[in-house]
């Protein structure tokens, strides 16, 4: 089935069924991996709408909304799914990046540490908590972040990149120019 076809189902199952949250919610999804973010906003709020306690709505409009930039609502969203599943790293991690785009990096540290503890092998929680200590200027800590998380996921090439410009600010030449591709050892 192509991209145009499921959404169409999809489509079809929300105007048969308008109060099947599940259905709003796949709609999300499908419109997020089309990088339509404005109609998945949408989708994911009608999900919300129609089952309130359903984490997984709301992480699909807090991870759309902090994508689309709009932390404050990001953050609320994301407030709502940790309501809805207390264990959810990925309910921490967004609101982790919510708090990134209001310039609360601190509050954001503390959220991405919690995701961290809740699952120890969440790449993702890693990689933003790299970042967020790099943004606060840590950025000893931020590299051996980096290392850690590219131990779980070596494959994540921004993480790469990250590494390496962090390396150079803390004049660590040798470890910063012995890519992996070229045959450098990896963390």
């Amino acid at each position: 089935m192509d991209h145009e076809a499921g959404l169409a189902a999809l489509e079809d199952a929300v105007g048969r069924s308008p109060t099947d949250a599940e259905a709003w919610s796949r709609l999300g999804e499908a419109y997020w991996g089309l990088e339509q973010y404005e109609l998945a906003s949408i989708a994911f709020r009608q999900a919300t709408c129609y089952a309130p306690a359903s984490a997984y709505a709301w992480q699909g409009l807090a991870a759309n909304l902090v994508r689309l930039g709009e932390g404050a609502g990001g953050l609320a969203a994301a407030r709502q799914a940790a309501r809805a599943l207390p264990q959810s790293p990925l309910a921490r991690v967004c609101a982790g990046r919510a708090l990134l785009l209001l310039d609360r990096p601190l509050e954001a540290l503390v959220e991405l540490e919690d995701a961290g503890r809740l699952s120890e092998n969440s790449s993702m929680a890693i990689f933003e908590r790299a970042r967020t200590l790099s943004r606060l200027g840590w950025y000893e800590p931020a590299a051996a972040t980096l290392e850690a998380a590219l131990r779980i996921q070596p494959d994540v090439a921004d993480a790469w990149v990250d590494l390496g410009a962090h390396l150079v600010a803390l004049h660590r030449w040798e470890g910063a120019v012995r890519l992996p591709s070229q045959g450098g050892q990896r963390p």
